[in-house]
């Protein structure tokens, strides 16, 4: 199954590395990251922006991450509902046309996932055919 992390982000650049950090660092690696920054009104996600280029991508605009990542931009601040919407129509697009094998994993920006925790997610659902969503607990950052 192909995971697809969607990330609503409204300007708190200080924890998005935490998060990236601990979804690097999962054991299950059929996955991709979509961010969607909510509002580029905002300086701050101006900010975080720059950062995120500067960091996973390389002068060209080629992603260095050691996962794929889409960042993805709305001009006005609509909230993290829309974010997350927004985010699973665009990451709808990018995976198999065949969507009974996609999980879409939404989580926000000043969270963390425990280590193990997309492994145990596909597990899940893949041994329950009759369930449709499995939730977890996971760290707020500080």
């Amino acid at each position: 199954m192909k995971v697809n992390i969607i990330i609503p982000f409204y300007k708190d650049n200080d924890t998005i590395e935490n998060l990236l950090r601990s979804i690097e660092d999962q054991d299950y690696k059929d996955f991709s990251v979509t961010i969607v920054l909510d509002g580029m009104n905002v300086k701050k996600n101006v900010k975080a922006e720059q950062w995120l280029l500067g960091k996973y991508f390389d002068e060209s605009g080629r992603c260095i991450s050691p996962f794929k990542l889409n960042i993805e931009r709305i001009k006005l601040n609509k909230g993290a509902s829309f974010a997350r919407n927004f985010g699973a129509k665009i990451s709808g697009e990018d995976m198999q046309t065949d969507n009974s094998n996609n999980i879409l994993f939404f989580i926000d920006a000043d969270c963390q996932l425990y280590p193990g925790m997309l492994r145990e997610a596909v597990e899940q659902l893949d041994e329950n055919k009759d369930i449709d969503f499995v939730y977890f607990n996971y760290r707020f950052d500080n």
